[in-house]
């Protein structure tokens, strides 16, 4: 037989502090659009790409990065991502950037334009450039994002598939 006490106690352990409510709110707010500060926008659909793979990603000087309170959304995703891509090609934080507007409930209208010229015409450079963290990323654009009804249903096929192989391999280890 348990304790009285402490079976009360246990079913006041809540598994998620504020309940469902909570995490529903929690998950809302990671999808607000990015905002963009006066002269801040996304590059131009017709960007010339060439730059941004010779050019590497630097390290950013810390004291030249403005307190996360007083810049952007999208300057903000940028900081985060520069210090994952650094060293790599300026097209690859790009890419990242890009997807990281896409899975906002709102973005500028020529995001996944810009996002499907990258694979058009730069797909050979992306898979040699991209870890597969971001390979697999860029699938899942493309299944919640995709232009065409292809791209949606190859995209949701394939991170079906991930995702078997993660609870798969999740089974596996644990």
């Amino acid at each position: 037989m348990s304790d009285p006490e402490e079976s009360e106690a246990k079913s006041a352990m809540v598994t998620y502090e504020g309940g469902f409510e909570a995490v529903v709110k929690r998950m809302q707010a990671r999808q607000v659009p990015l905002s963009f500060a006066k002269g801040e926008a996304l590059p131009a659909l017709d960007i010339d790409l060439a730059p941004l793979k010779s050019a590497l990603v630097q390290a950013l000087d810390p004291k030249g990065i403005p307190r996360a309170k007083s810049i952007s959304g999208h300057m903000r995703k940028s900081v985060e991502l520069n210090d994952e891509f650094i060293g790599h090609p300026e097209l690859c934080k790009l890419h990242g950037l890009l997807i990281a507007h896409l899975r906002k409930t709102d973005q500028p209208a020529h995001t996944m334009d810009l996002f499907t010229r990258l694979w058009d015409t730069e797909a050979d450079f992306l898979f040699q450039h991209l870890d597969p963290r971001w390979l697999v990323s860029a699938i899942t654009t493309f299944g919640d994002h995709g232009q065409t009804d292809v791209q949606r249903r190859v995209g949701q096929s394939m991170t079906v598939l991930f995702g078997a192989m993660k609870l798969y391999e999740s089974e596996r280890l644990f």
